[in-house]
Parts: C-alpha cells; structure tokens; sequence
C-alpha cells in the first residue's frame, strides 16, 4: 500500500486540532509505535526533546535518532531511545552489526520517520526497520518504501507533521 498525501497549504495545520481524544484514537490504533529522527545539531536536537516532552509521560513509544555529524543525546526525556550514528554503518553505508542487531529484535505495528532529508544511511535504516505501517516524507522518487507518504514542507514544525500522520491514519482508517 503506498499511498503520496500532498500537505494542503489552503489549510493551517492549527485547524486541526490534535486535542486528547484524537491523541488516545491514534495512539491506541497505532500498536507499537516508534518515531524516528536524523538529528545533525543541537538546535534540532533541542526541538525534538520540546516536542517528545509533551507526548513522553502519557503514551507508550519508541524512540530512534540517527545522529549525523552529531552524536545526540535525549537526557531528560522519561522514554527509553536508541542513537545510532555513522559508526552503526559500514563503509559502503550498509547497517553494520548493532544496528543489524537491533533491528532483528524489535518490531513495530507503526513506524513514523520525522525526517525530511533521508541521506542514505536514514533510507538504509528506514528500509530495514520491521513495521506494519511506515508513516514518512520522502522526497519523489525515495517514497517506495513508505506506505504512508505525506509533503513534509520547510515551514512544518514536528507537532505539525505529526498531527497530519495522526489524520491521515485515522481518517483511512488503517487497521493493523
């Protein structure tokens, strides 16, 4: 199932209210979820750490950062993450021992990659990850391996790439 949504820029993403009861639907219908990050510097780090905090107490997920050029650290956040970096590759850029590892031994019902950029390693790693459902933005022509493709335009914050995956999901009613 592949399915391309193209981000409606007639609409603001603040109309769509992500409000309790939509999180609980998603989350409950999700299963296992993981949420994946390539991070690359602090800043964006810093972003990500906003945005889990307001998630990480109440609903149940993973976490997954690919560090480029940056080995991130997520302190503070009261859910367990796994970092990879570019030691987790081998030279040619295929995962290497752990990450293989590590891949081998979880499985998700829905994986959401936040990442808008997929250098080659976040596509290697992305492919490789067991899900039901990957949830991402993908550039044209590096979408395949997503079931669920959604335009993740430069203006869209975290919550709001979110909110749309969690619309979408519910709205198609994808059942797992």
């Amino acid at each position: 199932m592949l399915t391309d949504l193209t981000y409606p820029k007639e609409i603001e993403t603040n109309k769509i209210v992500a409000n309790a009861s939509n999180n609980a639907d998603f989350f409950q219908k999700a299963g296992k979820l993981c949420f994946f990050f390539q991070v690359s510097d602090v800043r964006q780090q810093q972003r990500i750490k906003s945005w889990l905090s307001e998630y990480s107490d109440n609903f149940n997920f993973s976490i997954v950062l690919l560090g480029v050029g940056f080995t991130p650290d997520l302190e503070g956040i009261s859910k367990e993450f796994t970092v990879f970096s570019k030691k987790d590759f081998d030279f040619f850029g295929r995962k290497g021992k752990r990450m293989g590892e590590w891949v081998q031994h979880h499985y998700f019902d829905t994986f959401i990659s936040f990442d808008r950029f997929l250098y080659k390693k976040g596509i290697e790693f992305v492919k490789s990850v067991n899900s039901k459902i990957k949830i991402g933005a993908g550039r044209p022509g590096q979408s395949w391996f997503y079931d669920l493709n959604i335009e993740y335009s430069k203006s869209m914050s975290y919550a709001d790439f979110f909110t749309w995956a969690m619309k979408y999901f519910l709205e198609l009613n994808i059942k797992l």
